[in-house]
């Protein structure tokens, strides 16, 4: 059975949903699960809204936490009839670095009549000069782990990068020249959007999300959206001068197939922020859209005046 993997900007990934129901037997679903939860990293600042707005015209990541509603768009030939649930994500500013934090809570429903919760976490580090990347990723099915996938990344700019994986198996893996991780490439994307170039292609993007522990190929499609109209808990904490979408298919490596793997459309903001995504699964014949229900904007390392946290 064909596992499918979610990669996300930055990474939505879920990568042990099955494209095929794992078994006729309905597996109990438990309410809530705390196994796959990982650290907040920092304490959560509101920020006043002038201080989000920024008069460059330079692509400055901000760091956030978002919150997005996954639901099904249509299944087209495959055995998955439904996909509900829900997605967080939060971006912190270290100074030297990012850190990156995901959780995402899967109800598939498969034409069996079987349902399998998926519940994916992931925690991460990635330096502002693209050079270093921390991963752990850990997957949950039905309440039960599934797997976990933890190690390093280096990259330098004109030789080979490596990855070392700690888990589940000691290895290391060759980086080709070039290779980006996941945040330094929605970066370069949105750096690509902000001079007016319409693609951003032929990259090799490592994440460490992939079951197959390989980076993939990312072709990037660009387009400017007139006149964007934002809905969500606070529009007036966003600028909305400027939203892109990102047309993405991803293959993975050595695949000569005409056809992505899968394909991911973003509305991104000049901050980073993500709007709406759709994912469309070709083979396993189904796609969902994330839909952002509510944004906390914290300050960035530079930010000296913003009020302190509350004791």
């Amino acid at each position: 059975m064909k596992k499918i993997t979610f990669l996300f900007l930055f990474t939505l990934n879920c990568s042990y949903v099955q494209a095929e129901a794992p078994s006729p037997v309905q597996a109990p679903i438990p309410a809530s699960n705390t196994q796959g939860e990982i650290p907040k990293a920092l304490p959560q600042i509101a920020v006043p809204i002038q201080e989000t707005k920024k008069t460059s015209n330079a692509i400055e990541l901000i760091p956030h936490r978002a919150e997005y509603s996954v639901k099904h768009i249509k299944s087209e030939g495959g055995n998955v009839t439904d996909v509900r649930g829900r997605l967080s994500v939060q971006l912190m500013d270290t100074g030297d670095g990012w850190t990156f934090e995901q959780r995402s809570e899967l109800l598939v429903y498969y034409a069996t009549g079987v349902s399998q919760q998926y519940i994916t976490s992931i925690a991460s580090f990635e330096s502002k000069d693209g050079g270093r990347y921390h991963f752990t990723v850990r997957t949950l099915r039905n309440g039960a782990e599934e797997g976990i996938m933890k190690g390093e990344g280096y990259i330098a700019s004109s030789s080979p990068g490596k990855v070392i994986y700690k888990e589940p198996i000691p290895k290391e893996l060759t980086l080709p020249v070039g290779c980006l991780f996941p945040l330094q490439h929605l970066k370069q994307s949105l750096e690509a959007a902000n001079a007016g170039e319409t693609v951003f292609s032929n990259k090799v993007v490592f994440d460490g999300s992939s079951d197959t522990t390989e980076p993939v190929d990312v072709n990037v499609v660009i387009n400017s959206i007139k006149n964007p109209k934002l809905v969500i808990n606070d529009p007036r904490l966003l600028s909305v001068d400027k939203l892109w979408s990102l047309q993405m298919a991803i293959f993975a490596r050595g695949n000569n197939n005409p056809d992505p793997d899968y394909e991911i459309t973003q509305d991104v903001l000049p901050s980073g922020i993500i709007t709406a995504m759709t994912m469309g699964y070709g083979e396993a014949g189904f796609s969902v859209k994330l839909v952002l229900e509510k944004v906390d904007i914290f300050p960035t390392s530079a930010d000296k005046t913003l009020p302190q946290p509350t004791q």
